[in-house]
């Protein structure tokens, strides 16, 4: 269950196109051991999906993410040389953009917020 929690924590906060701390999801976790091999796996799966590493939108009191995530990120061949600010910074605009919601999507949500507005929401004649 942590890790299905703290994937779709993830998500939201890439959808959102945001950051979060590991101290704010640290409860997701037994503690930040657990926190991060479940990071870990996180990011191999998404890796092997051929997505970017969802864990770019956590990152720590320096602002970036931690060691784990540039030594996974060297060990899978995504980063190489010495800019850990630059290799992390254009990852996490990959996460953004992969996670961010479809023009569809968008619209949808526009609709239904104006259909509420006007009283037309779910389970008021609307959708």
């Amino acid at each position: 269950m942590p890790m299905r929690d703290a994937y779709g924590k993830l998500i939201a906060v890439a959808r959102r196109g945001e950051t979060v701390n590991y101290s704010d999801i640290v409860s997701l976790a037994d503690g930040y051991p657990q926190l991060f091999r479940i990071l870990d796996r996180i990011n191999r799966h998404e890796h092997q999906g051929g997505r970017p590493l969802l864990s770019a939108v956590v990152v720590g009191a320096e602002g970036i993410p931690g060691r784990g995530f540039f030594e996974l990120a060297r060990e899978l061949g995504l980063y190489v040389g010495d800019g850990k600010a630059e290799y992390w910074s254009e990852e996490l605009e990959r996460v953004h953009r992969w996670w961010a919601p479809t023009l569809f999507q968008r619209l949808i949500r526009a609709l239904r917020a104006l259909l509420g507005l006007m009283g037309l929401g779910p389970g008021r004649g609307g959708f």
